[in-house]
């Protein structure tokens, strides 16, 4: 998605409104968190 050109808001929005969990059952997901995925390294 990232790929895309969209923004980590709207990744946000998007996983928020189809459902995906956040880790601590939290009201939504939020940039920080997106960021925060997509700077880690694969193993």
């Amino acid at each position: 998605m990232s790929n895309d050109g969209l923004s980590y808001r709207k990744i946000c929005d998007f996983w928020t409104s189809v459902g995906v969990p956040t880790k601590t059952q939290g009201k939504g997901w939020q940039p920080e968190m997106i960021r925060r995925l997509l700077s880690r390294e694969m193993p």
